[in-house]
């Protein structure tokens, strides 16, 4: 971990957290805590690692995907706070390697267990790989709940909005001695009662508030589809407004991040509709796939296309257009006659980071698609090549978080 970049993070987020009044309920047994130890958190925005090391004696080394290491910017600042990279949907031996080193150093181990952030507020299911490695590497283990930051820091926004309430509670939750005698399935249990938190619930009972012109921009990343007239992709956002541009049905979002609704349907709020939508959408895939259909299910436009090269650094080759059919994505870019077919059933991965850029890996190479304009949902390429990979039996590939019922 460099010094120097750890100091200027912690100078940074010292003004954040006090911009954001950000309180830590931690005592100092956890504050002085030596590693190693392995600290684990629910997931909510951009930020959750840096605001959650913030308050500890030693800044955790996070465990975090390749794909975000890739980027050339973030990713030179990740290796200098000492981030250790892995890879999605594949037994990673480089990764276990690694979190023995840290733990033999004495080092503290940062976690997510879900995954990935939440894209509404509500933790997601996630499997016990991380009660696995609890028991692996026989260290106590620090939790750490964050509480309001979806409205702050909601995962589908670009910037962070001014609210009040935000909250961490920190336990330690399991010492060396529980960890020896306790079983994966009962460290599971108390790691899921730790972490699980629905933060609309909590922002409506503390009545804690958005202060922002703002309020839906960009929502469009998590609702890509309309409940009224079933269109994908056509929701827009605006201010404080979101509308589907196909049947104009329009909601607005309140100061405590409630849906107030005009033309819409009568969703009260973010997680209700993302519930309904994950079911429909993958309804709308399956019957596609069932009825071998020949046209594209979804498509989008003037796509910025990156294309891993020999150095394994992403290389931008030009806009395109990308097509999701019912076996395979289509990528085409007119102007230099490119024209690539990648069969789902030999995509590693394929997933959103950072709201509007899609990560994938085919045959172990990477590729990125990024939108010309912001909103364009990556969330629905993954949910549609989940539901493909489940019905193909193909469940090493499933996103752990969603909700993929056939």
């Amino acid at each position: 971990m460099n010094r120097g970049i750890r100091i200027l993070a912690r100078v940074l987020v010292f003004f954040f957290v006090r911009i954001f009044r950000i309180k830590a309920n931690i005592n100092d047994e956890i504050k002085k805590q030596k590693g190693p130890y392995l600290l684990l958190s629910n997931h909510v925005g951009t930020y959750d690692p840096f605001f959650v090391g913030y308050f500890l004696e030693s800044f955790p080394h996070y465990v975090s995907s390749e794909a975000v290491i890739k980027d050339s910017f973030l990713g030179y600042f990740l290796k200098k706070l000492g981030v250790i990279a892995k890879k999605k949907n594949v037994r990673d031996s480089r990764l276990i390697r690694n979190l023995i080193k840290a733990r033999d150093e004495n080092k503290v181990i940062g976690l997510f267990p879900e995954g990935v952030r939440t894209w509404t507020g509500t933790s997601l299911e996630f499997t016990n790989s991380a009660a696995k490695l609890v028991k692996m590497l026989k260290i106590p283990v620090v939790t750490a709940r964050i509480k309001g930051l979806s409205l702050m820091n909601p995962r589908w926004a670009f910037k962070p909005r001014l609210t009040s309430g935000i909250e961490i509670d920190y336990q330690i939750l399991l010492d060396s001695k529980q960890v020896e005698e306790l079983d994966i399935e009962e460290i599971q249990k108390k790691l899921k009662q730790a972490l699980s938190h629905n933060d609309l619930e909590y922002i409506n009972q503390e009545n804690i508030k958005i202060h922002s012109f703002r309020k839906a921009k960009n929502i469009e990343y998590a609702l890509f589809n309309c409940p009224e007239c079933n269109s994908i992709g056509k929701i827009r956002s605006e201010g404080n407004n979101f509308m589907c541009t196909s049947c104009s049905a329009k909601t607005r979002i309140d100061q405590n991040g409630n849906f107030i609704n005009k033309l819409g349907p009568q969703f009260k709020n973010i997680d209700l509709w993302y519930k309904w939508q994950e079911k429909n959408f993958v309804k709308i895939v399956k019957e596609a796939i069932e009825e071998n259909k020949q046209d594209y299910i979804f498509s989008d436009y003037n796509m910025k296309i990156y294309l891993e090269n020999t150095k394994n650094n992403l290389e931008y080759i030009g806009k395109g257009n990308i097509y999701f059919y019912a076996d395979r994505i289509e990528v085409e870019i007119k102007r230099q006659n490119f024209f690539k077919v990648f069969k789902l059933d030999e995509i590693e991965t394929i997933n959103p980071q950072f709201r509007e850029r899609i990560e994938m890996t085919h045959k172990g190479k990477a590729y990125r698609f990024v939108g010309a304009r912001r909103g364009i949902s990556g969330l629905k390429y993954e949910i549609a090549a989940n539901t493909f990979w489940k019905m193909n039996k193909q469940n090493v590939k499933l996103s752990a978080y969603l909700n993929i019922n056939l």
